[in-house]
């Protein structure tokens, strides 16, 4: 129950079921990045007294992504996250002018993406891709297997 007594949702409004949570050293610059680069969306963003990220949601496409600053209790763990964007070449080079470092240049791969790396100023690893073709004559749709 919300506190006015109304019924809510069991899943938060706008958030996918599975969700990637950042916890970072230096989490404004990531949230910098996200948004200057990958073109995120801040929905919500609470600092603690001395500034820094106690959390932050940011949107990317159909996706939430999550973020805090690291400390003592929740130390630093850089990840590797897969986002698609439109144009995998022009992102690529608006990260590195932003001042990621290149992890790989796009090339294009066999499964039909053409995909490239960056990492971001608290280590994360971010892939970035383009889909280009569907190889083998798959439909791109999501095939479960018992």
């Amino acid at each position: 129950m919300a506190s006015d007594g109304k019924a809510v949702e069991w899943q938060m409004k706008g958030h996918s079921t599975v969700s990637s949570y950042l916890v970072s050293d230096g989490a404004q610059k990531v949230i910098s990045f996200m948004k200057e680069v990958l073109g995120a969306h801040q929905m919500y963003k609470q600092e603690n007294e001395d500034k820094t990220v106690k959390h932050a949601s940011l949107r990317i496409g159909d996706t939430v992504v999550m973020i805090t600053d690291a400390r003592k209790e929740y130390p630093a763990s850089p990840v590797w996250l897969h986002v698609y964007v439109p144009d995998v070449d022009k992102t690529y080079e608006l990260a590195l002018s932003k001042g990621a470092e290149s992890v790989e240049a796009p090339t294009d791969k066999p499964y039909g993406d053409r995909m490239g790396a960056v990492k971001d100023a608290a280590g994360n690893t971010w892939w970035i891709a383009t889909h280009k073709f569907n190889p083998w004559g798959c439909t791109g749709d999501a095939q479960v297997a018992d």
